[in-house]
């Protein structure tokens, strides 16, 4: 079990370069995986949009993550913005982060295995954990996530 702290001293700010029809293409992109995989590993599929939305809206490095992504060089890959090295081999089975699916469903597992450490289930600790797995309290990135999450932004 994971218990971050909350963290009054954090605000919703949207990053400056925050783009909107950025998240809302990949989430609609890849949906229909991540109905797939939510269902299949008992996952709230809109958390998995709002993470996914996030990565893609706010963590977009001005659309140079993109270019690297497509360039093969990227050290965190879409569409979960997964790092390889890191998270390629998962509770004996491997990915492929590089294939969609494999990512998506990776993903998936992520969060699904950060969901169930986290006792109260809230949004924004699951959604730090996924920024940063040795974090102690939430962060901008999970409260922004957690925003997204009940707004579902995707959809605007």
């Amino acid at each position: 079990e994971t218990d971050l702290e909350d963290n009054p001293n954090i605000n919703l700010d949207i990053p400056w370069n925050h783009i909107s029809s950025l998240g809302t293409y990949y989430v609609n992109k890849y949906a229909s995986l991540i109905d797939k995989y939510s269902e299949k590993y008992n996952v709230d599929s809109n958390l998995v949009k709002a993470i996914l939305y996030t990565e893609a809206s706010d963590y977009h490095k001005n659309g140079g993550d993109f270019i690297a992504d497509w360039l093969g060089v990227s050290t965190s890959v879409r569409p979960m913005n997964i790092q390889g090295k890191t998270w390629g081999n998962f509770q004996g089975q491997s990915y492929d982060v590089d294939n969609p699916e494999q990512n998506i469903e990776l993903g998936v597992r992520i969060l699904k295995s950060m969901y169930d450490s986290v006792p109260d289930k809230d949004i924004a600790k699951i959604a730090t954990l996924w920024n940063g797995t040795g974090l102690q309290k939430v962060n901008e990135y999970g409260l922004r996530t957690k925003h997204y999450y009940h707004n579902q932004s995707w959809n605007k």
